[in-house]
């Protein structure tokens, strides 16, 4: 059975969502309980349970939420931009969203990623966070192809490889200085390019 939130509880439980998001950023998901959720919010741990059915429920939220965050960004930039050239340097630019962004985003991600080997409702919301970049991405290359800017290339698996490529660079970077950010921003958008040029 679903429950039917009010406004109000709606943002009582957003604010719970980002305020779990900081904590998996600050300590890790592992380390989490719904107690430190609780303490962080000021808030008792019925609280919570009252919003979530569980801490997997919870963090379940947390991923959705972020996944979202992120689609609607890269779905706004590329709508901006004209031309698929200009499709794919915004698809890369919203993908790498900054230093601070990114580096908060991607740590979180990759507790997210860890636990959704063995949780397959974590897994479902990456997939489906992973659907919706190939659809942009698929629309963007489709494009590209059919006015002749774009060589012939197979979408599905140009869209496995770009996402293997982001993900890849964002996390080399993690262990890399915050400085670097622009270098494998900038990698990722010219070894894209160069996969798709005529």
């Amino acid at each position: 059975m679903s429950v039917i939130f009010s406004e109000k509880e709606l943002e009582k439980r957003k604010a719970l969502i980002k305020v779990t998001y900081k904590l998996i950023a600050e300590h890790g998901f592992t380390s989490i309980t719904l107690q430190d959720v609780a303490d962080r919010a000021d808030v008792s741990k019925g609280i919570i349970l009252y919003y979530f059915e569980n801490k997997e429920a919870l963090f379940e939220a947390v991923l959705e939420w972020l996944v979202k965050r992120i689609e609607l960004h890269i779905r706004a930039e590329v709508s901006r931009a004209e031309d698929p050239i200009s499709k794919i340097k915004a698809f890369n630019d919203a993908t790498f969203l900054g230093i601070k962004e990114n580096r908060e985003f991607y740590l979180v991600y990759l507790d997210f990623l860890a636990q959704s080997s063995h949780t397959e409702r974590l897994r479902n919301v990456n997939l489906a966070f992973y659907n919706q970049c190939s659809q942009v991405q698929s629309q963007i290359l489709r494009d590209g192809i059919e006015k002749g800017i774009f060589r012939e290339v197979s979408i599905s698996e140009y869209c496995i490889i770009s996402r293997a490529l982001i993900d890849g660079l964002c996390i080399r970077w993690l262990f890399d200085t915050p400085e670097r950010f622009t270098f494998y921003k900038q990698t990722a958008l010219q070894i894209t390019l160069d996969y798709l040029k005529k």
